[in-house]
């Protein structure tokens, strides 16, 4: 049941290499066991949504089991307990009832709560979205108690562990340790959890390497983690090596008396430089090895490095049992706006604690009133303020691109702890471009206009060049000063969702990218705003087309050359066998035509198609007309040329929804001929710059 209803989400696209997305539509994480002592607990998982707009959610359990959530408010955070707790056992082992799905109907984050159900032990972090998943990672591992897991999100997914531990691990009849390769194939949804059978304060699992042919989920960290003297449950989700960086921040943390530093190299001769109050230390690491120093809680210190890493924190109290670890975010990933969840249950309450850094000079455009303290090395100069926040979710933004953060969130409760990083949500959060964006939803496109000047009353520095739907490759059509996309809900990377009340949801974004000045490359993102379009299934207009024999061609030549004829075919398939006949032609809104304009001709001649359009009437009449070939070139993003040889060329263009409606359609292109040895600029097949 598991793998039947995700089958629809194997379409998503991966993320931007760099920084690692962590606003998606849809989530995989796995349970994991968490114990006091040698003595085994169940676990309860409470996951904490956090959304920008309302929408709703399933969450699905890999043992079948579905639960829907609806997320209620903007700029909210929606709590959802898994109802049923459950016992694991530790030691190696493929599971397949412990993978938790969550499919959203608009873009949220994810964290999750660990906790073992009698108390003692606690954990949260967040949680990578699937478009953000990889095929090979490298695992930072904690020094004792170490616990990896792997996820597969799809079917028949094979997987090799290269090991770097500490421990041996049994495994169905073979004993794996540090230097041997465990391989399996995992089914969508399966588990592979290697961890100690028992407690042991030399298993750490630090450098191993984890590689997949397909995109897998990889977890790191403890049961039941040992340090500062205490221990309690530890776990993060490992992101891919892609989206490490080179500058971070280690903040101090607030009511922890050790800290540990574990970093992990990505790269074979990685230069390192740890910058402390008292002193600068140099090393050098090659690809997956690791690097641990136990710093004091007195300062922040600054880490660089020539190639991308990973940096971890592990932080202790001996006072209250309470330890925690997170990966750090590189000062790169840092954003302008978080919605931070205020994690709490039933049966434990935490004390929370905010801690934010950002530079020295970026105090005043941060959201918050309270006293900063700034921190200094040798090389660089931070401000940094620790505070309770009031109860409730809660919102940090800075309204300055130039002034981003990093926000670490503790919460301590009795016995235990979390603590994890934070991560920033994309974009506009409070709806004030809402006024700025009209959406229309058609059964086959979206078609969204972008009101320019008031998005520049909201973003004085926006350029409508910088603005598209989901990436670069999606511009808009300036029409005055109003920026237009029409594009078919197939293209621009726009994620379809179906659900169980016979409605499919459509999904996309538009976004505004900062470019630096010198190298014209995109460095982040000044505002995003999410869509949706809300469909019922096999709702399907069907738009007749004048068939084949009547569409028009309307021919044009050299002064060489005079007379000669083509011919438009359509068809159904892109190998151009199928060809699709009728009076009139019948075709779906949203269907791929594949269009064919040949000619019989001399050898020596060659057929070049200069204009094509759709028209509400006939062609020579007075018509609503949409061209979808200009001067040899694709005229929008529903037309792509596939190709030209003398005699024929070849394009598709989807059927889109015209503005009115009208019983016939018709396709129509002008044609050139020209002799096959004439190279002058009018007789070249590709896009021309000039009209003809």
């Amino acid at each position: 049941m598991f793998a039947t209803r995700l089958l629809w989400m194997f379409v998503v696209t991966r993320a931007v290499i760099g920084t690692a997305a962590y606003n998606g539509n849809q989530f995989i994480f796995a349970r994991f066991p968490g114990y006091v002592t040698v003595n085994e607990d169940a676990t309860a998982n409470v996951l904490f949504i956090g959304h920008m707009r309302e929408g709703r959610c399933t969450v699905a359990e890999s043992n079948g089991t579905d639960y829907h959530v609806q997320l209620i408010g903007n700029n909210s955070v929606t709590q959802f307990h898994l109802p049923t707790d459950r016992k694991f056992t530790l030691g190696v082992a493929v599971e397949g009832d412990r993978a938790v799905a969550l499919i959203c109907t608009t873009e949220v984050t994810l964290s999750v709560l660990q906790r073992a159900v009698s108390g003692g032990i606690a954990d949260a972090f967040p949680v990578l979205p699937v478009k953000s998943l990889s095929t090979k990672y490298i695992v930072p591992s904690v020094p004792n108690n170490a616990l990896l897991g792997v996820v597969a999100f799809y079917n028949n997914t094979n997987v090799t562990v290269h090991l770097n531990s500490t421990c041996s691990y049994p495994f169905r009849g073979n004993i794996y340790g540090r230097g041997n390769q465990l391989s399996i194939t995992l089914l969508q949804g399966e588990v592979l959890q290697i961890a100690s059978s028992q407690s042991s304060d030399t298993c750490d699992l630090g450098g191993t390497v984890v590689e997949s042919g397909q995109s897998i989920a990889v977890f790191s960290g403890s049961p039941l983690l040992c340090y500062a003297h205490q221990c309690d449950g530890a776990m993060s989700q490992v992101p891919q090596i892609e989206t490490w960086g080179t500058s971070f921040i280690v903040p101090l943390v607030p009511n922890m008396a050790e800290n540990r530093v574990r970093i992990t190299a990505g790269y074979n001769g990685t230069n390192i430089t740890i910058d402390t109050f008292t002193r600068v230390e140099s090393i050098i690491l090659n690809k997956a090895e690791i690097y641990d120093e136990d710093i004091t809680n007195t300062a922040t210190i600054y880490i660089r490095s020539s190639h991308p890493i990973l940096v971890l924190q592990i932080a202790g109290d001996s006072t209250n049992y309470q330890v925690f670890q997170a990966i750090v975010p590189a000062t790169d990933a840092y954003g302008t706006n978080y919605l931070i969840p205020d994690i709490q249950t039933s049966s434990m309450s935490y004390t929370r604690h905010v801690t934010i850094i950002t530079s020295s000079n970026c105090t005043s455009h941060i959201n918050i009133n309270e006293r900063w303290s700034v921190q200094s090395t040798d090389s660089q100069t931070f401000a940094m303020a620790s505070f309770q926040p009031s109860s409730g979710s809660t919102t940090f933004k800075s309204n300055s691109s130039a002034c981003p953060f990093g926000v670490l969130v503790t919460g301590l409760g009795n016995i235990e702890m979390y603590g994890y990083f934070s991560t920033p949500v994309g974009g506009d959060s409070d709806g004030s471009l809402e006024d700025s964006v009209n959406l229309t939803c058609t059964k086959a496109d979206w078609v969204v206009k972008v009101n320019t000047q008031e998005i520049a009353t909201v973003f004085p520095t926006s350029e409508n060049k910088n603005i598209f739907m989901s990436n670069a490759f999606c511009p808009g059509v300036l029409e005055g000063g109003v920026l237009v996309f029409n594009v078919s809900y197939n293209d621009c990377n726009t994620v379809i969702e179906t659900s169980n009340n016979n409605t499919v949801t459509f999904s996309n974004y538009l976004i505004e990218y900062e470019r630096d000045a010198q190298t014209n490359l995109a460095s982040g993102a000044l505002w995003r705003y999410n869509l949706a379009c809300v469909l019922q299934k096999h709702e399907i207009d069907v738009k007749p087309f004048l068939p084949v024999d009547h569409a028009e061609i309307t021919v044009q030549a050299t002064s060489k050359i005079q007379g000669h004829e083509a011919v438009m075919k359509f068809y159904t398939d892109d190998t151009y066998t199928n060809e699709v006949k009728g009076n009139p032609l019948k075709v779906d809104l949203g269907t791929r035509v594949y269009v064919q304009v040949q000619t019989s001709v001399p050898a020596d001649v060659k057929l070049l198609v200069d204009n094509c359009y759709i028209s509400t009437d006939i062609p020579n009449g007075n018509s609503t007309r949409v061209t979808i070939i200009h001067n040899r070139c694709e005229a929008n993003h529903f037309t792509h040329i596939v190709g030209h040889v003398y005699k024929l060329t070849r394009f598709y263009f989807d059927v889109f929804e015209m503005p009115h409606h009208h019983d016939n359609l018709y396709v129509a292109c002008d044609v050139s001929f020209c002799p096959l040895m004439d190279f002058a600029p009018e007789c070249q097949s590709g896009c021309l710059s000039t009209h003809l």
